[in-house]
């Protein structure tokens, strides 16, 4: 709360003076060193993590905080721009008069960032924006104003310049290397009002992601400690890494195991119920989808004739079945399509259309994401699938990998994708079991130095099938 109170409060008051006052640079991040300081300070943050972690945006892991220097310089130019472009002549002859003052100074001021944001608008209108995701060629974000677009480019470099201090920091800025990764969402919405992430495990999270919490390792490093060893395995570099996805005592107590479990319930749990009615009904509606006609020279549209319909995987039978195995309630893999040892996480087959879909889960540390996917992928490849494609049945493999932090890769959205499930039902169940994935990893790490703790708890209830069996 008292974050929300700096960030939406504090902030506000300070805007107008920090627009109308031409105050040093050097004076405002003083004030943002004392803020900086209560900030970590209310969120249980280590004295060593990197400060970008406040101010970052969610893109990058970061809490999205505003940063006084940063908000100090984008409102300066805000307030150059409107006296640059003021109607009364008097104004412009004023603005005028200060550039002149502040040309070839090496102190920063506003009317030197305002001509250097407008060259970088300059030269990325002349070059053009680099079209991203599903846009057509040409496409452009659009803008109210130019001075909203200088705006943004304040912002922009303001972030560069968070990222480039990750760069030299080799521990704290290791998750810059994590490829097609997704966090959970750290608005207010969940950390005040729907109570998803209590502050304890926002400051577990949070500390985890910049290997800065007090591991063995960290406290040998910092001094605090003789030796930076393992107080369950004896490792001698017990890092956050070795504690969450490593220890060989945490694996043969089946802690690992127990959060896989907790996670493929949740998994299982989406797949039941959004699928129960597709699964048994007699027929599954296919959904026509028409195009998107093309502007003409005219300034029309053109309807195209034809349509589009969408392809829904599960269409071809209403006999679908589902079994999952976890230590509890372990599962077999039917005996009637493979003889087999292996035994994916879920399995989902249709006797009527000879198709069997493989989900194999991997709840593990995030910089490995694209190893256990080739690992699990060159498992089931030798011998299982192979072996159904030749007993006439169309298999299909998807591995979905969670990272213990509390993230997870885009193969749990293309899993999810595959059935068809709702955009909204998409984006519940991936914060979901990422969510269920950084409790137990937070009671890992609680019990790191306890070898007589063993989870006897759920965190996720374990579905049921009785619609579907």
């Amino acid at each position: 709360m008292k974050c929300w109170i700096y960030n939406n409060l504090l902030t506000s008051k300070l805007s107008w003076d920090l627009m109308i006052y031409n105050l040093p640079v050097s004076f405002v991040k003083d004030l943002e060193a004392i803020c900086t300081r209560y900030l970590k300070k209310w969120l249980g943050l280590t004295k060593s993590i990197t400060v970008s972690v406040l101010y970052r945006k969610k893109d990058y892991f970061g809490l999205n905080l505003k940063r006084l220097t940063d908000l100090y310089k984008l409102l300066q130019v805000t307030k150059g721009y409107t006296l640059k472009n003021s109607e009364d002549p008097k104004v412009r002859e004023a603005y005028k008069s200060r550039e002149e003052g502040h040309e070839g100074s090496s102190r920063w001021g506003y009317t030197n960032e305002l001509s250097a944001r407008e060259r970088d608008l300059y030269f990325r209108e002349l070059v053009g924006v680099t079209v991203k995701g599903r846009m057509g060629l040409g496409w452009e974000k659009t803008t109210s104003s130019r001075k909203e677009k200088l705006k943004e480019m304040v912002e922009q470099i303001s972030e560069h310049d968070l990222l480039l201090t990750l760069v030299d920091k080799g521990v704290q800025g290791k998750f810059l290397t994590w490829e097609n990764t997704m966090q959970l969402d750290l608005g207010w919405n969940n950390l005040i009002y729907n109570f998803k992430m209590s502050q304890s495990l926002l400051k577990f999270h949070l500390n985890s992601i910049h290997d800065v919490a007090h591991t063995p390792a960290n406290m040998s490093l910092w001094n605090l400690a003789e030796t930076g060893n393992c107080s369950l395995c004896g490792w001698r570099h017990c890092n956050i890494k070795h504690i969450l996805a490593v220890c060989n005592f945490s694996l043969n107590n089946k802690r690992f195991n127990w959060r896989h479990d907790n996670v493929l319930r949740v998994i299982t749990k989406a797949l039941i119920m959004d699928q129960t009615e597709k699964f048994n009904r007699k027929e599954i509606e296919t959904p026509v989808r028409s195009w998107t006609g093309f502007r003409s020279s005219k300034g029309t549209y053109r309807k195209l004739d034809y349509k589009i319909k969408k392809e829904i995987p599960l269409a071809g039978a209403t006999d679908w079945k589902l079994i999952w195995d976890e230590d509890e309630c372990p599962a077999q893999f039917p005996r009637h399509m493979y003889c087999t040892a292996e035994k994916p996480d879920i399995v989902v087959w249709s006797e009527k259309s000879k198709e069997i879909i493989l989900v194999e889960l991997t709840v593990g540390d995030e910089s490995n994401f694209s190893d256990q996917v080739a690992r699990k992928e060159a498992r089931y490849n030798r011998e299982l699938i192979p072996g159904l494609l030749g007993k006439g049945w169309k298999a299909r493999l998807f591995t979905v990998e969670i990272g213990c932090r509390g993230f997870w890769h885009h193969t749990l959205p293309a899993l999810l994708n595959y059935f068809s499930v709702t955009k909204r039902v998409k984006k519940t169940v991936s914060e979901e079991a990422a969510l269920v994935a950084l409790k137990c990893s937070y009671a890992i790490w609680l019990a790191r130095d306890n070898k007589k703790w063993s989870p006897c708890y759920d965190i996720a209830k374990r579905p049921f099938l009785n619609s579907i069996n």
